[in-house]
């Protein structure tokens, strides 16, 4: 054992050198020190496994040296030497920070013993500590640790001038890892993350995870804001690097926000709350980058909390309503389908933009909640029409990952649709290609639970991101919807009108319909029609709609494509089926409507090249109020 004695009498130095020499459990290595100031350099320079204590000494007390020197070197067991058996003195040495106190007159019976108990001791004490401080699961500090940390870093700095970074990590889609390959998979993961950050930070920094799949690192002496900035790409690049689970190669994303100590914030709970504003908005920017933080997130961050209790309410009182967009055959202009897409309408009629509050139902796993609410009022308007006597047409209703991933999802779809008298076949489910990706169990048997009660299943998006037509082949799918990214080349651009002819082909040969979406052009129409392409949907058709709008809409479309006489051909091509979006509105006809039509629509549409042809003799007049929404 390696010991170092603080004692400046050389005679009780030596008694204890000759106990030391006496005990069984020897041999020990004995390194004297006549003062504190002298024991703590041999403390820095060498290691030791006990330190023996003198109580009175030329620059300090026992208690003052237990005191510095458990403050330094907190997992080094301290036993005080004493010529004083008060028990109150035992008790200030022990608060001090010993392990054990020994009167000198009794050390050559006690001390060898003194010596392993507090070894022992401390030794539990680490270990209890340890348990308390750190992650089991990662061997990280823990929150409580972390703050402790940050709290010394940031008294550090303002002793020495200098400035301390927060960095808080969360790993994004690790719910995605768990739900597919289970919490062993999960850990592993974990663990990997925790040992790029340990191997990533310098000594005297501090790594920890603060809980779940969240991280955070505390930097201190920090120069300015470009070093943290460099630090933290480089971690995530270092995250990047793919990892096995499950026999597959995963790259691992992360969303970072930080926070400056003490620009952004002079306590813990501040940093804190400004790091988690800033890797907020990372995650609502798109995830996998940086942020630090600014003072205006704290107006986003409030906007966010607002939304979110609003939206709560608005589910619970029946805000959210659909939108109808109508689907129409690329052949004959028919209204094959309509997909209802939710919106959020307060009670003084102000419409909540999609983009703003389906990514906070997104986040708070509130996405069941909408689709469950989105479902009833689809069922509700089915029921409408059915009631008034209108021929009903097939719905789709996107459903999100989440709800998708619930195992109670289909069961309680079919049984809505039950409960509703909807027959299953009036009704499409779309997914995207996020719900696909390493799919779950309860995912897969909830799309097979829909299919098999007679309910389609349509992929949303494809070709927007990493879907593969193997996909089309795995999952039980019944419809695929093109997306806008490729209707918008397949006009001008012949490798995009390749690849989408080649699809709409090999979906034919494989049983599948094909819609396209996103279609806002006359020519983006035209090409989708001479390549085979049956249903589409998009601005140019008609933007989505209320209800109450979609009766007058398909009346005027209908009457324009049916009963007009009037009839508008791209390239001598057959009849286009959107008059109503193609042919302007004529406030005040004039002596020949179709040619006035045809001047107008070729000043508006000249710049697409498309070559309109009018032939008629008159304008059917339409109400007003029949514009499409």
């Amino acid at each position: 054992m390696r010991v170092l004695l603080v004692e400046d009498d050389s005679l009780d130095a030596e008694m204890v050198n000759v106990i030391m020499h006496r005990d069984p459990n020897g041999p020990h290595h004995i390194t004297q020190a006549e003062t504190l100031a002298e024991a703590l350099d041999h403390l820095e320079a060498n290691h030791f496994d006990i330190v023996l204590v003198d109580l009175s000494l030329p620059d300090a007390t026992g208690d003052e040296a237990a005191k510095v020197i458990t403050a330094s070197y907190s997992s080094l067991p301290v036993l005080v030497l004493s010529g004083n058996s008060d028990p109150d003195f035992a008790t200030a040495v022990i608060r001090a920070g010993a392990q054990d106190f020994i009167v000198k007159g009794d050390s050559a019976r006690e001390l060898p013993r003194a010596m392993s108990y507090a070894v022992e001791r401390k030794a539990t004490e680490t270990r209890l500590k340890q348990m308390a401080s750190y992650d089991p699961l990662t061997n990280l500090a823990n929150r409580q640790e972390f703050c402790t940390q940050l709290d010394k870093a940031c008294a550090r700095a303002d002793r020495h001038g200098t400035k301390v970074a927060l960095m808080m990590f969360d790993l994004d889609h690790f719910k995605l890892i768990n739900d597919t390959h289970g919490h062993h998979a999960g850990d592993d993961l974990l663990k990997n993350v925790a040992s790029k950050l340990r191997s990533g930070i310098r000594a005297g920094d501090t790594a920890a995870r603060l809980g779940g799949d969240e991280f955070a690192v505390i930097l201190e002496d920090i120069p300015h804001e470009k070093s943290v900035n460099r630090w933290t790409q480089q971690m995530l690049t270092s995250f990047r690097q793919p990892v096995t689970i499950g026999n597959i190669r995963h790259p691992i994303t992360a969303s970072v926000g930080g926070a400056l100590y003490p620009d952004h914030g002079r306590t813990v709970d501040e940093l804190l709350h400004c790091a988690d504003m800033a890797m907020y908005d990372v995650k609502r920017n798109g995830r996998g980058n940086l942020a630090l933080y600014t003072s205006d997130m704290n107006e986003r961050r409030e906007r966010h909390y607002e939304l979110e209790s609003n939206l709560r309410n608005a589910i619970a009182q029946g805000e959210l309503i659909p939108y109808f967009q109508p689907k129409i055959s690329l052949v004959d202009g028919s209204v094959v389908g309509l997909e209802a897409l939710c919106r959020w309408q307060r009670p003084n009629g102000e419409l909540v933009e999609p983009r703003e509050f389906l990514p906070i139902a997104r986040r708070v796993g509130l996405m069941s909640e909408v689709g469950a609410a989105m479902l009833g009022a689809v069922t509700d308007q089915l029921k409408i029409w059915k009631d008034e006597g209108k021929s009903n047409l097939p719905v789709s209703i996107n459903a999100d990952a989440q709800e998708i991933g619930s195992p109670a999802f289909a069961t309680r779809f079919i049984h809505k649709l039950k409960e509703a008298g909807v027959p299953p076949r009036m009704i499409s489910v779309e997914i995207t290609e996020t719900t696909l990706v390493e799919p779950s169990k309860v995912c897969l048997e909830n799309l097979d639970l829909l299919r098999n009660a007679g309910v389609r299943v349509e992929l949303d998006d494809f070709g927007a991101g990493h879907a593969t037509f193997n996909y089309l082949r795995q999952f039980p799918l019944d419809s695929l919807k093109l997306d806008r990214s490729l209707v918008t080349g397949v006009a001008d651009d012949p490798q995009c009108e390749i690849i989408v002819r080649a699809m709409i082909k090999l979906c034919s040969q494989l049983g599948l319909d094909v819609v396209a979406e996103g279609i806002e052009s006359p020519a983006q129409l035209h090409a989708l029609r001479k390549i085979g392409c049956l249903a589409g949907q998009g601005f140019f058709i008609s933007r989505p709609m209320p209800a109450s709008q979609l009766p007058q809409w398909e009346r005027i479309v209908h009457r324009t494509l049916k009963l007009s006489p009037l009839n508008i051909h791209l390239d001598d091509d057959a009849p286009v089926s959107d008059a109503l979006k193609r042919v302007e509105k004529v406030e005040s006809p004039q002596e020949d409507p179709a040619k006035d039509i045809e001047d107008r629509y070729q000043r508006r549409h000249a710049a697409e090249g498309t070559h309109l042809r009018a032939v008629s003799s008159e304008v059917p007049q339409r109400a007003s109020s029949g514009q499409s929404a």
